[in-house]
Order: structure tokens, then C-alpha cells, then sequence
């Protein structure tokens, strides 16, 4: 009898730390940059100022330093309700460009429009 109780607690065992394991892995959500126009700075060696929103409420200001994939990442602690607003683009100004994207819930993607100022 004790050993079915036994092998039940250690199948439980197993799943929570599957679980919790899957968790760790998921602990930061990777995002992609690209540009919509050819005209834009380099993202190499960059820095792109942006505002963090969880569940639509601003969690404050960070700035990206995109990777040589143009990828970076953030903490994953509101799921999949986490959205980015990138309002400028390090070396823009030099362009005479304002440049800005969005990823909205769900979307890891941002793509950055720049438009001449």
C-alpha cells in the first residue's frame, strides 16, 4: 500500500518540476527588429529607447541594445500580455529621421518605421 502512495508522490514529484522547469526556460521572451523603409541607422551597436506596458499598464522606460541577430530580450513575468513601444532609434537624428515601432501583446516582432523629419 505504501508503495503505491509512494510511486503517486513521486509521479507528482516528476510534474511539478517539469512544470516548474518549463517555467525557468521561459523566463524571458526574445524579440525581433527589423525596418519597414531602407533608409534607417544601423541597429549594429545601437541603443533604442522604448517604454514597457504589462497588461496595458506602463512599467516604465528601458532602453534596447538589439543583439547581431537585431533580436533582444526582456523579462517574461506577465505572459503573453507584455507590449513595447520603441520611440527612437540612436543615430537618427544624423538621418533626419524619426524613427518608432510597436509589438502589441502576444507579437514579438517589432518593426520600425522611419520617416524623415
Amino acid at each position: 500500500m505504501w508503495h503505491k502512495k509512494r510511486a503517486s508522490s513521486l509521479v507528482a514529484l516528476g510534474i511539478a518540476v517539469l512544470l516548474i522547469s518549463e517555467n525557468a526556460i521561459s523566463s524571458h521572451v526574445t524579440y525581433s527588429l527589423e525596418y519597414s523603409t531602407a533608409k534607417k541607422p544601423a541597429f549594429e551597436n545601437t541603443e533604442i529607447n522604448a517604454q514597457l506596458f504589462r497588461g496595458g499598464v506602463p512599467a516604465g522606460y528601458f532602453k534596447i541594445k538589439p543583439n547581431s541577430r537585431n533580436e533582444f530580450t526582456v523579462p517574461n513575468d506577465s505572459g503573453s500580455n507584455i507590449a513595447i513601444a520603441a520611440f527612437s532609434v540612436k543615430g537618427q537624428d544624423k538621418l533626419h529621421l524619426a524613427c518608432s515601432g510597436n509589438a502589441f501583446p502576444g507579437k514579438q516582432k517589432i518593426v520600425m518605421e522611419c520617416i524623415p523629419k
